[in-house]
């Protein structure tokens, strides 16, 4: 997969979807993202950083609105989270955003232990899902 500067990227095969999804939308721009690795050291879990234009936050907060009903709704033991970055010593911060953008850092948090890995990958299937139905061409 390719950034947006069209440099190759390396994207967890698990995201893939939700990544392209997402970039397919002219008002977000994805910089980082992990789909979680439970036994590794770094990233544990699920997370995506991104520039969203902020005449569109509306749109965002609707499709996680609708995310957050259907974890809610499977009784999945996860929290989304969708969080400003503003830490400047962390990539794809406020700092670097384009004008009218703001910086975020979607995650899903387990507040279960040894919570299993489907229920994680449905609510990143309904994500993908619900960012493909928004699709504009860049």
């Amino acid at each position: 997969m390719f950034n947006e500067l069209n440099k190759e990227v390396q994207i967890d095969e698990m995201i893939q979807p939700l990544i392209k999804a997402m970039n397919s939308l002219d008002w977000i721009i994805t910089n980082s993202c992990c789909q979680g690795h439970p036994n590794g050291e770094f990233h544990t879990q699920f997370y995506v950083q991104f520039f969203c234009s902020m005449d569109k936050i509306n749109f965002l907060s609707k499709i996680l609105n609708k995310i957050n009903r259907f974890i809610d709704r499977k009784h999945f033991p996860f929290l989304l989270n969708c969080d400003f970055n503003y830490d400047e010593q962390v990539c794809g911060c406020q700092s670097e955003a384009p004008q009218k953008s703001i910086a975020l850092n979607l995650s899903l948090e387990e507040i279960e232990i040894d919570t299993p890995e489907d229920e994680k990958w449905d609510i990143i299937k309904q994500l993908t899902l619900e960012f493909s139905k928004l699709h504009t061409t860049k």
